[in-house]
């Protein structure tokens, strides 16, 4: 074979093998394409350029995609809390503080940074108070509002059970978390309703602790007045059950319609009794009623027991010094030695002028449980923030430890308050208390 023809058969392999390689580095390059994802940014284009002498020049071009993450959208820009609350009427007095203690509570929480949440991080609370003027009717009717056009994401506060049950049935209903300080019966509080969580006294809990409290002092004999609503047949439900269990005679018991003017009959059978105190849970206007009737009939028993209507400081107020000696049970004070509560109530009072009443530390701690709540949640999806209430732990608030038991029950420390020398002051029990209780004088003698 001639070198012209060996040359020309040497060139020709070469040729083979040079396309072979090409196309078999274009195969595989190809097949090592990475597969697309949700979120690609463009693709980019990599050319690998091989080069055999200067034969033959074969050119491989891999495209490429890269994952990138990217941080879900915002959805949320602040948290909607609503409360309806007795800013007018009989239970005004109470509301009014209420509405105070959440308002401070949210701007604390907004100012510490807000919220963060899975629809949003550092979302600030917007809260919209309704009046409901002492009717449960206005309060439901304020509830749709609240869920329907202002689209709250839970339902904070509360006075009383007479407003705060009805609406109760409505949050489970739309299935929105309610998280108050102003119901007290037994049922509500073992998850009766399934989006009612309560930061209140218990009135068994609080029964109880007035009896021992009685005892301790020397009272072998009680009245109970009983407002016709279902608290009060319920405290003196409590009161039947429990006195005769710490040895003091239930002497007379009698019911009464709130918003009663004259209840001179009522004392005037009560004190032919002679008991040694009287319990009541009436509302703040006919607590004042009660005192100064019972002064111009000169019923004198050795304490009167006022739950609801006497906590409040519109109570002293209206009386002066005709309120000292009256007491009533719950589970915060003013004057308990408990971190911030000091400068909580010194806040209150700079803000609105007057002094702080039973309310104030509750409802300001029902704000910090729904907000443990949402973090604890991680969402604001109702139904997590619901079943994330389970969980809230809070070591240091104005009432203490706040914790929920399996039933959501709330675990609560319970105390009696007594008006000594115009000040709402905790005298029971000795562990919590700033004095001791005091037993009232005759009324000539004050």
């Amino acid at each position: 074979m001639s070198q012209k023809t060996t040359s020309k058969t040497l060139l020709a392999a070469l040729s083979v093998i040079l396309l072979i390689v090409g196309l078999a580095g274009g195969y595989f390059m190809g097949s090592t394409t990475a597969p697309a994802t949700t979120i690609t940014e463009a693709a980019k284009t990599v050319t690998v350029t091989n080069t055999v002498t200067t034969i033959h020049t074969v050119t491989t071009t891999l495209t490429q995609k890269e994952t990138v993450t990217v941080a879900p959208t915002p959805t949320r820009t602040e948290i909607v809390l609503g409360a309806t609350l007795p800013l007018s009427g009989a239970l005004s007095a109470h509301g009014q503080e209420v509405a105070e203690a959440l308002k401070m509570a949210a701007e604390d929480i907004n100012n510490a940074g807000g919220i963060t949440v899975k629809e949003g991080a550092n979302l600030k609370i917007r809260l919209v108070i309704l009046d409901d003027k002492s009717d449960p009717t206005t309060s439901v009717n304020n509830l749709e509002r609240l869920i329907n056009v202002e689209h709250i994401d839970a339902l904070v506060g509360g006075v009383a059970a007479a407003i705060s049950a009805p609406l109760a049935a409505v949050c489970e209903k739309y299935k929105v978390p309610y998280i108050t300080a102003g119901v007290t019966n037994v049922r509500y509080f073992e998850r009766y309703y399934k989006y009612m969580w309560i930061v209140f006294h218990r009135i068994d809990a609080n029964v109880e602790l007035t009896m021992k409290a009685f005892q301790s002092v020397g009272i072998r004999s009680l009245a109970y007045w009983e407002e016709k609503s279902e608290v009060g047949e319920e405290v003196g439900q409590w009161v039947k059950t429990l006195a005769p269990k710490y040895g003091i005679e239930v002497v007379f018991y009698e019911s009464y319609v709130a918003g009663t003017k004259d209840f001179t009959d009522l004392i005037v059978r009560t004190k032919a009794k002679s008991p040694d105190a009287v319990m009541a849970h009436p509302t703040t206007p006919d607590a004042v009623t009660m005192i100064r009737q019972s002064k111009e009939n000169d019923f004198n028993p050795k304490l009167f027991w006022l739950i609801r209507g006497a906590s409040t400081p519109v109570f002293y107020e209206n009386l002066g010094k005709d309120a000292e000696y009256v007491c009533d049970s719950l589970v915060w004070n003013p004057t308990l030695n408990r971190p911030g509560n000091a400068q909580l109530v010194a806040r209150y009072t700079e803000r609105t002028g007057r002094p702080a009443g039973a309310l104030l530390g509750p409802s300001y701690t029902v704000m910090q449980v729904v907000a443990e709540a949402f973090k604890i949640a991680g969402t604001l999806d109702k139904e997590k923030v619901n079943e994330a209430m389970l969980k809230v732990y809070l070591p240091d608030t104005v009432m203490g430890p706040v914790k929920f038991t399996e039933k959501g029950s709330p675990v609560l420390q319970h105390e009696m308050n007594q008006w000594q020398n115009g000040k709402y002051v905790c005298v029971y029990p000795p562990e919590l208390a700033v004095s001791s209780i005091k037993l009232a004088p005759s009324w000539s003698s004050r």
